[in-house]
């Protein structure tokens, strides 16, 4: 499949098949006759593209677009990738139009492109289907329908999948879908949002479903998994009709976030309309069933989150909204079918406790004076932490001691070694979870690749606790390779 590239210092007139003869904007890649086409991937180098663009390249199978974040494939130097609907400068008036608007078109894959929009939308997705966007936040100021629109066609599935992207809203909702009706029984849309951050600070609604046209039956199908919500009202489903699937139903929400800071976290016009459970609602539901493991934030349950205050106290940073060390939201979440990693890429819990939200448990250890010899580090609760350790080319095993305190279950703690492209080598698990004394495991043997030019490689070892309650304590110690 071919290469195309996109870059500062391009031509739009040239072919963009090499860094040399790379395209200046964005619009040139979505444009029909630029020799782009099914399977072919669209590399966009680091830079603000101030431009709007109407698609119109029509694939038929997957192209992707993205944004080389890490200069790899483009200049080699890294940085953010951003497509603009401020198209003079920040401080000027924006474009009337959608920064990206799709144009009905379908098969393209976003990934790592923030987009941002004035008083339109960032992104509009209307009546196209099998497309996808990962990492991409979607950025406006006002827009009255969404930083992100989506409408679908009468009885065509959609299959949008949204992964790890903020969709954030100043003053107006941040995401508005219309489900179109349809001719026969309640139709499954299939638009998925998975370890997204919504938020509309300002508007009544953060995130809003209707219906649109006529016809006898009704649409469904928006799950939101593993994601954050937070408006005046968190979801508004059906708020001004009655034509949305209870079969389907119309939008499922699971181990994710909710505040409703003014109004209702979860508002449906109709009982039915949306589903929910092993969530953290802030505000009230109405005609909303309260999922059974579904918790809210009270005098008597607190859930633990980082709103930056690790930062502020000297600590490693977090995400904000992860889970701090012993939090209830780390241990909530044993829906079956959540996302596998979290909004940054990082594995889930492999035994359904996950965290609830868009963030996984990471790196929640804290230094303690209980070792084998001297400091070792603990962690309370279900958790997982990198530790990166330098190796040569020669056949290496990775050994870790570990021991427990009060721990619950027979998932017992174990490590993975993670080389320098992500890949997991092997995963190695220890037996008992030992109180008494520090258990020793050593990996199977493997042999590090070494990149071109370099003496040696970073790998990772990722340390996981399983614990199956919140209060138990996993140290892990000498971590070394031979």
């Amino acid at each position: 499949m071919a290469l195309f590239y996109v870059g500062s210092g391009g031509n739009d007139a040239s072919a963009g098949t090499s860094w040399g003869a790379r395209w200046l904007t964005i619009g040139k890649a979505l444009s029909t006759g630029n020799g782009v086409a099914n399977g072919d991937t669209v590399y966009v180098a680091p830079g603000t593209y101030r431009e709007v663009k109407s698609v119109t390249l029509a694939p038929t199978a997957r192209v992707n677009i993205v944004g080389d974040v890490s200069g790899a494939n483009t200049d080699g130097v890294g940085g953010p990738v951003t497509m603009s609907g401020f198209t003079t400068n920040d401080t000027s008036a924006s474009s009337g139009s959608t920064t990206l608007d799709l144009n009905g078109k379908n098969f393209f894959a976003f990934k790592n492109i923030t987009i941002v929009s004035g008083g339109a939308n960032a992104v509009n997705c209307s009546l196209s289907h099998d497309c996808s966007f990962t990492g991409c936040p979607m950025i406006a100021m006002s827009p009255a329908t969404g930083a992100l629109a989506i409408s679908t066609t009468s009885a065509v599935a959609a299959n949008l999948t949204f992964d790890g992207c903020p969709i954030v809203n100043i003053s107006s909702p941040a995401v508005t879908i219309l489900l179109a009706q349809v001719p026969t029984a309640d139709f499954d849309y299939n638009i998925t949002f998975k370890n997204c951050h919504v938020e509309a600070p300002s508007s009544n609604f953060a995130f809003k479903v209707n219906m649109s046209g006529s016809n006898t039956n009704f649409g469904g199908g928006v799950r939101f998994y593993s994601g954050v919500v937070i408006g005046n009202y968190g979801f508004i489903v059906g708020f001004s009709d009655n034509a949305l699937s209870t079969s389907i139903p119309a939008v499922s929400v699971y181990g994710s976030i909710v505040f409703g800071s003014q109004g209702a976290a979860l508002f449906a016009n109709t009982s039915g309309y949306i589903t929910e459970d092993y969530n953290i609602v802030g505000g009230s539901r109405n005609g909303v069933t309260a999922g059974t493991h579904s918790k809210t934030p009270s005098s008597s349950f607190y859930p633990g989150f980082d709103f930056g205050h690790s930062w502020v106290q000297g600590f490693d940073g977090r995400p904000f909204l992860s889970p701090l060390p012993g939090s209830q939201a780390a241990f909530f979440n044993a829906q079956g079918s959540m996302p596998t990693t979290d909004a940054i890429g990082r594995p889930r819990s492999p035994d359904n406790i996950q965290a609830v939200g868009p963030y996984e448990r990471y790196n929640p250890a804290v230094a303690s004076a209980s070792g084998d010899v001297g400091d070792c580090d603990a962690i309370t609760g279900p958790g997982s932490m990198d530790v990166q350790i330098a190796l040569d080319g020669t056949a290496t095993t990775i050994t870790v001691k570990c021991k427990t305190s009060g721990y619950t279950g027979t998932n017992y703690p174990q490590f993975d070694v993670i080389d320098n492209t992500g890949a997991v080598v092997n995963t190695t698990s220890f037996t008992v979870a030992s109180s008494s004394a520090f258990e020793s495991q050593t990996s199977a043997s493997f042999t590090p690749t070494i990149p071109s030019g370099l003496d040696g490689v970073l790998y990772t070892v990722r340390l996981h606790s399983r614990d199956g309650a919140t209060t138990g304590t996993t140290l892990f110690d000498t971590v070394s390779a031979s």
